[in-house]
C-alpha cells in the first residue's frame, strides 16, 4: 500500500506539464519508503553486478521492461540509486531534486543543478558504489577457494 501511495504524493509535489520524473526515481522512492530491499531483488542485483549486466540510469528513466527478470532488476536498481543518493548526499538534496523537477528541468539538467553530475555521471558513481557494496569480502573469497580445493 505504501508503494502505491508514494508516487501519488510525489506526483502532486513535482507536477509540471513539461516532464515526468524518471521512472527510476519514481519507483526507487516508492520502494525506499517500504524499507529494506527484499531478498528477491538483492539476488537479481548481485547477479547483474557479477555478470556486468546492470541497466544504465538512462535506460531506467524510461518505462521498465515487461519481462519479469528485467523488471525486477530495474526495481532493485531504482531502489539502490535512491539509496545511493540519500546515503551519500542526504535527504535535503533529494527534496531539492524533486523541487527542481517541479520547475520543469530536464533529467540531466536537474541532476547537474542539484548534484553536479548528469545521468551518465550518476551511472558511473552509482555503479562503482553498488559494485563495492555487493563484492564478496576477502574472507569470503578465501573461504570459497578453500572449499573448492577441499572438494576437488
Amino acid at each position: 500500500m505504501t508503494h502505491e501511495r508514494t508516487p501519488l504524493v510525489i506526483h502532486q509535489m513535482t507536477f509540471n506539464p513539461y516532464n515526468n520524473l524518471p521512472t527510476w526515481l519514481d519507483e526507487g522512492l516508492a520502494m525506499h519508503t517500504e524499507g529494506l530491499l527484499g531478498p528477491q531483488y538483492t539476488t537479481f542485483l548481485s547477479k547483474a553486478i557479477a555478470e556486468g549486466s546492470l541497466i544504465s540510469v538512462r535506460s531506467l528513466s524510461s518505462p521498465f521492461s515487461a519481462y519479469t527478470e528485467q523488471s525486477l532488476l530495474a526495481y532493485a536498481q531504482s531502489y539502490s540509486l535512491v539509496e545511493f543518493l540519500i546515503s551519500n548526499y542526504g535527504s535535503d538534496r533529494m527534496l531539492e531534486l524533486l523541487n527542481t523537477f517541479r520547475q520543469g528541468s530536464s533529467y540531466d539538467g536537474t541532476l547537474e543543478k542539484v548534484y553536479g553530475f548528469d545521468m551518465d555521471g550518476l551511472n558511473t558513481l552509482w555503479q562503482d558504489y553498488v559494485t563495492e557494496q555487493y563484492q564478496p569480502t576477502i574472507a569470503e573469497k578465501v573461504m570459497h577457494s578453500e572449499e573448492v580445493i577441499y572438494h576437488s
